[in-house]
């Protein structure tokens, strides 16, 4: 994540962003992208995360077209399972749409992407647009 130049601004997006990625972190869930660090580097953050060797579910749909009826309620159980964790952490997703959904090569779903979560009973931590555990694919 590229962080402004001023420091008010950095000071504060930087802190927002240590947060949420440390509540990310803190979830030990299958179906939950690791977060394993968070590095700063000038006005860099960078996040290491779990690598998840597979497509997301966008890029499954547009290859593949529609899922049938068991996919879906296979997939859809993992994606509330992982919720319920991060909802137990204390963070909410709030944007969960199928790129950030990775598919891994064992039938496992990953949800990854917590660009605009929030922590229960706080401020905002994200603005609109930045991300948390994104797709390496596609970076969204």
């Amino acid at each position: 994540m590229h962080l402004p130049a001023t420091d008010h601004e950095l000071a504060e997006q930087s802190a927002r962003a240590r947060r949420e990625a440390r509540t990310i972190a803190r979830i030990s869930h299958p179906n939950v992208v690791n977060v394993h660090d968070l590095v700063e580097l000038g006005e860099r953050l960078w996040l290491v995360m779990e690598f998840v060797d597979g497509p997301s579910l966008k890029e499954h749909l547009a290859a593949t077209g529609p899922a049938n009826p068991h996919a879906v309620a296979v997939i859809g159980l993992q994606l509330l399972s992982a919720l319920e964790a991060v909802h137990t952490a204390g963070a909410l997703h709030r944007d969960v749409k199928p790129g950030d959904v990775l598919l891994r090569g064992d039938d496992r779903v990953v949800l990854c992407d917590f660009g605009i979560a929030v922590l229960t009973g706080t401020d905002s931590i994200t603005a609109t647009g930045a991300g948390i555990g994104c797709s390496p694919a596609t970076g969204t």
